[in-house]
């Protein structure tokens, strides 16, 4: 079963959608495992027993409807902003053809094919043609993508190497097949491996899930039991322990990455406050010298700043956003704006960014909340409250996947500088 070879997720649920397997013996043996981690981390005044019948009776419970909410997604036939809906395949017809790009859509599991390919695109008029393509006739190098998992690494491929952006979607997509269906270097491989995916990317962790036949479930992918040992220490039982849970499985590598955090009351109450009045460093510093110091500090250090105070905030923050506009829109960050060639996400991205503005008080506030009048997106505005959207974004789900995409799409960058001779 080919998984797509951008984000490792397969073609029907876009990504497990149960923690575990539906088998009485199988949730016994990883309730065990799980109760002995809990333990190990609250100590003895937990009774193993107790924690692995608690475990095993949330375990038991069908997780799938909640799972799929809780990441963003939408049954495979649901086609209404579903973010997984059409793939592509890329590849050969025969040895000797051109690269060609199908987009494909409804994906059956049963039968290991997708029913419909979609043709046209022009005037944004398409056309839906039922045909079958089946997984065990992608032959020759060929592979699958998500559609807008591949729209987001051409982008950023396009903007971190500018001879690329001269490229047109079908030259681009025949590179993009020389670069998968070539000889790797030290890894000594070719094209990709039997679950569709080059075995010299690390796709995070999620690629664990699949069982070499299918990717069902988050078991392989989980990574030890800590939240889950902090909710169960908080009371948490049943259903209410499936956020830690969905956690410690490594669910956040499916969540749709297109949901921009908004404005949350953790902002303010994540802060240090020191006392009123208390003199800081920063306080003694002109603006031009914080200038000249806040781009010489990590970025989490850059985010720690405004937590300090209230004080520290407001005499920080207007520097600190400018500083973080010029991480934003250099490649460290890039991957945190919306993609224009994924339809409606720069809309999306906009509604949440306005939320962020309207919560800000002041001229570059209102500047802010002005920059649709000016710019496509209001991300691009360096009046925009970067310092507590970032905090904010570092913390999401949907953002975390979105970096992992990105860094993947860095991955498959060092191998087309590898193949083509560019630098991404």
């Amino acid at each position: 079963m080919y998984l797509c070879v951008l984000s490792a997720l397969n073609p029907h649920e876009a990504g497990p959608a149960s923690f575990t397997y539906d088998d009485p013996e199988d949730i016994t043996e990883l309730a065990q495992e799980m109760a002995q981690e809990v333990v190990a981390i609250l100590g003895q005044d937990y009774a193993v027993a107790s924690i692995q019948q608690t475990l095993e009776e949330t375990l038991s419970e069908d997780s799938w409807h909640w799972l799929m909410e809780y990441t963003g997604r939408k049954r495979y036939d649901c086609m209404e902003d579903n973010f997984y809906y059409t793939g592509v395949v890329i590849g050969r017809a025969s040895p000797e053809g051109k690269v060609e790009v199908t987009r494909v859509e409804g994906f059956s599991y049963d039968y290991e094919r997708w029913d419909t390919v979609v043709v046209g695109g022009v005037d944004g008029k398409e056309e839906r043609v039922k045909a079958v393509t089946r997984c065990s006739e992608l032959k020759g190098g060929s592979f699958f993508c998500w559609e807008r998992p591949y729209l987001y690494f051409r982008d950023w491929v396009r903007h971190s190497c500018p001879p690329t952006a001269l490229w047109d979607d079908s030259v681009f997509a025949e590179q993009f097949f020389r670069v998968v269906d070539s000889d790797h270097g030290d890894c000594r491989h070719r094209g990709v491996n039997n679950s569709g995916l080059l075995p010299c990317i690390s796709y995070g962790g999620i690629e664990k899930a699949h069982d070499g036949d299918w990717q069902a479930n988050f078991r392989d992918a989980r990574n030890g039991s800590k939240n889950t040992a902090a909710a169960i220490a908080a009371g948490a039982r049943g259903r209410h322990l499936w956020p830690s849970m969905a956690l410690d499985f490594g669910a956040w590598m499916v969540t749709r990455p297109d949901l921009w955090a908004t404005p949350s009351s953790a902002s303010d109450a994540s802060r240090i406050q020191l006392e009123p009045g208390t003199p800081t460093v920063f306080n003694t510093l002109p603006p031009e010298v914080l200038l000249e110091i806040l781009p010489l500090l990590f970025l989490p250090d850059l985010l720690s700043l405004q937590l300090l105070s209230r004080g520290v905030a407001a005499l920080v923050s207007p520097l600190l956003d400018e500083t973080l506009w010029h991480h934003v829109h250099s490649a460290e960050f890039r991957w945190i704006l919306p993609v224009a060639a994924v339809a409606g996400e720069v809309q999306r991205a906009n509604r949440a960014a306005m939320k962020w503005c309207s919560k800000s008080a002041g001229a570059r506030a209102r500047r802010a909340r002005s920059a649709p009048a000016r710019l496509a997106c209001v991300l691009d505005s360096k009046d925009f409250p970067f310092s507590h959207f970032l905090h904010e974004c570092l913390k999401s789900d949907s953002m975390r996947n979105r970096e992992r995409l990105w860094k993947i799409s860095q991955q498959c960058g060092t191998l087309w500088e590898t193949t083509l001779g560019f630098t991404v």
